[in-house]
């Protein structure tokens, strides 16, 4: 897999498997818990969240709807509320930074997939493996989006993350 091209991974399947690692992280569930109460395979949903097992499948979603008590239309497009109950996805937007409008807006700008991007031809340049690449982005994303205070921060800080992430590999 030493040779694998950034469009094995869809845009698609990066948003909704981060937006299921959100849900995830704020419910305090780990993968394998997770799994568990839906029935399914621990290293499925690292798939899911590393959009490299695209998160179509509509029992599944269903099924994540149902355990987490996510919305649909939220996990799968990135609109509407996250969570129904008013309080809880208040909750979840002050913690994830999420606003209303758009429900994940620093996604929704490409910082991700530009993140994602660099870390690719850094370590395409430096003879690394890219296998790693998607398990890079998303660890030095939660690191840049922890560390930033706004949107053009955020793409300001992308080569010095993708530099530190790609050096870890």
């Amino acid at each position: 897999m030493s040779n694998l091209s950034i469009k094995a991974f869809s845009n698609e399947a990066i948003a909704r498997g981060y937006r299921l690692k959100l849900v995830r992280k704020y419910k305090e569930l780990t993968t394998q818990n997770l799994a568990n109460a839906m029935g399914y395979h621990r290293g499925n949903i690292s798939s899911h969240e590393s959009g490299r097992r695209p998160l179509k499948n509509e029992q599944l979603l269903e099924k994540i709807c149902w355990t987490t008590g996510v919305n649909i239309k939220w996990l799968c497009h990135g609109t509407g509320m996250a969570f129904n109950d008013p309080e809880i996805n208040q909750d979840f937007s002050r913690k994830f930074s999420v606003t209303s409008t758009s429900q994940y807006p620093i996604y929704n700008e490409g910082i991700f997939l530009d993140l994602y991007n660099a870390i690719i031809e850094l370590l395409k340049s430096s003879n690394k493996p890219v296998d790693m690449g998607i398990i890079l982005t998303t660890k030095a994303y939660s690191h840049l989006s922890e560390n930033s205070t706004n949107i053009e921060e955020l793409r300001k800080n992308i080569p010095s993350t993708a530099k530190l992430a790609a050096s870890l590999a």
